[in-house]
C-alpha cells in the first residue's frame, strides 16, 4: 500500500503518528534515533559558572554549646520590640574559652544578636513567663557598632529555657 501523508492522516482520523504500526513512533518519545551518536553528544554551558567561593561564617573556631529556636526581643523606646525569630546559639571559642551569643533570623540569616558572655551579664527571669529570660549587654555588635542593649528571649518550653539558663 501507499504511505499516508500528513494531510491524509489528519483527514482519515489517523493523526496519532501511526500508533504502533512501526517502531519509529517510540524513537520520537525516547529521543533515540538508533544511530548510536548519544555517547558522543557534549553540551557546552551558555554561561560559564564562577569558581567555587569558600564562605566563612565566623563560627569555624568555635564549639556549639547550645542551639535552639527562639524569639528575641529588644527593649527600645520604653517597650519590647521583636528583634527576630531563629536559632540562638551559645558558642565557645576553642582557643580562648570565651563564650558568645549569636542569633540569626530564619530564612534571611541576618544577625540579630552577637555579643560575648561576660561575668557582668546577669540573666533574669521575665515576669509572668517561665519560658523567657532577660539580660543586658554592653557590647552587642549585631548592627555594626558596639552598643548597650537589653534583650529578652522566649523559648517554646520551660525546659528549653532552663537549659539555656544552665549553659549561659
Amino acid at each position: 500500500t501507499k504511505p499516508l501523508h500528513a494531510e491524509e492522516k489528519a483527514s482519515s482520523g489517523r493523526g496519532d503518528a501511526g500508533a504502533g504500526d512501526d517502531d519509529t513512533a517510540n524513537d520520537d518519545v525516547t529521543g533515540d534515533d538508533g544511530d548510536g551518536d548519544d555517547e558522543k553528544l557534549q553540551f557546552e554551558p551558555v554561561v560559564p559558572l564562577p569558581e567555587l567561593v569558600s564562605v566563612s561564617s565566623g563560627e569555624e573556631d568555635e564549639e556549639k554549646v547550645f542551639c535552639e529556636r527562639a524569639k528575641l526581643f529588644r527593649f527600645t523606646d520604653n517597650e519590647w520590640k521583636e528583634r527576630g525569630l531563629g536559632e540562638i546559639k551559645i558558642l565557645k571559642h576553642r582557643a580562648s574559652g570565651w563564650g558568645r551569643i549569636l542569633m540569626r533570623r530564619e530564612q534571611v540569616l541576618k544577625v540579630c544578636a552577637n555579643h560575648r558572655i561576660t561575668a557582668d551579664i546577669e540573666l533574669k527571669p521575665m515576669k509572668g513567663s517561665d519560658k523567657a529570660w532577660i539580660w543586658q549587654t554592653h557590647a552587642d555588635i549585631s548592627d555594626g557598632a558596639a552598643q548597650t542593649e537589653q534583650f529578652a528571649i522566649r523559648f517554646k518550653t520551660a525546659e528549653i529555657a532552663g537549659e539555656f539558663k544552665s549553659v549561659f
